[in-house]
C-alpha cells in the first residue's frame, strides 16, 4: 500500500545505518570536552582549566575597566 501523505515520496536513504552517527559522535566529544575544562591537573597547578578562562576574563574585564573610568 503506497504512502500517499508524505511528500516528496519518501525514497530508500543509501546511508540509513549512519543516520545517528553524528548524534554519539558530538555527545561523546561535548562530554569529554566538558571532563577536561572542568577536571583539575598537575599541568595547570591543581587548577581547572575552567578556572584559569574564569581568571583570565576577570583580569581583562577588571583592565578593560580601568581603562574605560580613565576617559
Amino acid at each position: 500500500m503506497p504512502n500517499f501523505f508524505s511528500y516528496p515520496p519518501a525514497a530508500p536513504h543509501r546511508f540509513a545505518q549512519h543516520r545517528g552517527q553524528a548524534m554519539v559522535e558530538y555527545i561523546l566529544i561535548t562530554t569529554v570536552v566538558s571532563l577536561v575544562m572542568f577536571i583539575p591537573s598537575p599541568l595547570t597547578n591543581n587548577t581547572s582549566p575552567a578556572d584559569h578562562l574564569a581568571n583570565a576574563m576577570r583580569f581583562f574585564f577588571r583592565g578593560f575597566s580601568f581603562l574605560i573610568s580613565t576617559f
